[in-house]
């Protein structure tokens, strides 16, 4: 099965969740793990894409306004508080996908992204690559069961 991405929508969304764990998951000089799977589902051939960090945490406040604008983890912080906005607004309107987010203070971070590969979300990467060259979109070419995570 191949599943066709666009590569900069998906660069955004893997750019946004691996600064935000480096930032905001692990202490300075702290080892941590990241991890990223992607599994298509045989039957309908949507995407699921999961990102995991073993970092902090978040409570149950910041897991709840994680996706709101200006929303910043930490006074100071440099960021503009718009990255997971950002990647909130690609996956649902560019994507037609869900994102759901699972954290407990202390045991790191999971994101569980859907992506709908049906007419759905078609319309869109059909915009997308008549506006695209053949070099900005990307297909994954092995045929992956859909994990349980």
């Amino acid at each position: 099965m191949e599943v066709s991405i666009h590569t900069g929508a998906m660069t955004q969304i893997l750019t946004t969740l691996l600064i935000n764990s480096v930032t905001h998951a692990f202490e300075d000089g702290q080892k941590g793990l990241i991890t990223i799977m992607a599994g298509v589902d045989p039957t309908s051939g949507d995407l699921t894409l999961t990102y995991s960090d073993n970092g902090r945490g978040m409570s149950e406040q910041e897991k709840h306004r994680i996706f709101d604008p200006y929303y910043q983890s930490q006074k100071g912080d440099e960021g503009s508080g718009l990255g997971m906005l950002l990647v909130y607004s690609i996956v649902t309107v560019r994507m037609n996908g869900s994102i759901d987010v699972q954290s407990l203070p202390g045991e790191g971070v999971k994101f569980e992204i859907q992506i709908p590969t049906n007419n759905q979300s078609r319309s869109w990467l059909d915009q997308a690559s008549r506006h695209s060259s053949a070099n900005d979109l990307v297909s994954l070419r092995r045929k992956l069961s859909l994990m349980s995570l």
